[in-house]
């Protein structure tokens, strides 16, 4: 819960800054605010190297569950394979409001849960 903190602070900010100049992106609001393309650059390189790893162990567990729940009889990396298929085709036809969507509604599942 701790972690969420800081959103609840400095989300809002964020969000008005976002529809106020068009900002779709953490790495648009911080090159914007601090003039500054290599601040842009650089949220975008560990952007990539924290979120494919993040996905593909994602990948990887979905994987294995389906792997386990069919007894062996999807193969670990056909299970994989489908998962990503299956993820590929939403994000394509979606975008990021469908990724934002499905987020908030795991969250709330989770806290009711929870």
């Amino acid at each position: 819960m701790i972690g969420v903190v800081p959103y609840y602070f400095f989300g809002p900010r964020a969000w008005n800054l976002g529809k106020k100049f068009g900002y779709v992106t953490q790495a648009e609001l911080l090159a914007d605010r601090f003039n500054s393309k290599s601040i842009s650059v650089l949220l975008g390189i560990l952007s990539v190297a924290v979120f494919i790893p993040y996905l593909t162990l994602q990948m990887m567990g979905a994987g294995y569950v389906l792997n386990v729940i069919s007894q062996d009889k999807i193969p670990y990396w056909v299970g994989a394979g489908i998962t990503y298929l299956i993820v590929l085709i939403y994000v394509y036809f979606s975008g990021a409001m469908g990724v934002g969507w499905s987020n908030a509604f795991q969250g709330v599942i989770m806290m009711l849960l929870a």
